[in-house]
């Protein structure tokens, strides 16, 4: 085999690799969604106010949430608050090549019966991201909405 073709076939592997393995630092990705500013790039979403008002008591959104996320492929907690609040962050990787996004959500109670929950969602790599980030917060409010009957 040509060895220049080798060469750029072991380039192309070795950056592959660094992308699906490269660190993810909690102080540089756990964002608080509700007073994030957001990037210049369009390879994120960051949730309307009024996508997430939720009839039901934060803890039951917690618990939604929690449960939803934990039936995902490939979607695994990197960041958890420590300002007795939810509020955490998971990345989700790509089925092929294991392109990171970064996911963070912090729900608050609005009353006793109701909450507000903000998700921004945002590709680590890249400039484009060809509308993942806003379909998965689209898709992973809708499916809280239906698991929670509301």
């Amino acid at each position: 085999m040509n060895p220049i073709l080798l060469f750029i076939i072991a380039v192309a592997v070795v950056a592959i690799l660094s992308l699906r393995f490269w660190p993810l630092s909690n102080a540089d990705f756990h964002v608080d969604p509700f007073t994030i500013d957001p990037p210049n790039s369009p390879n994120f979403y960051l949730s309307k106010n009024e996508e997430g008002i939720f009839s039901v008591p934060a803890h039951s959104l917690v618990q939604a949430l929690e449960k939803m996320v934990a039936t995902l492929p490939r979607v695994t907690r990197i960041s958890a608050g420590s300002d007795g609040l939810f509020h955490v962050t998971y990345v989700s990787r790509s089925l092929v090549f294991g392109f990171p996004d970064l996911i963070s959500i912090k729900i608050l109670e609005s009353s006793p019966t109701s909450s507000k929950i903000k998700l921004f969602s945002r590709s680590r790599f890249g400039h484009s991201d060809l509308g993942v980030n806003r379909a998965r917060v689209q898709v992973w409010l809708a499916t809280l909405r239906e698991n929670l009957g509301t």
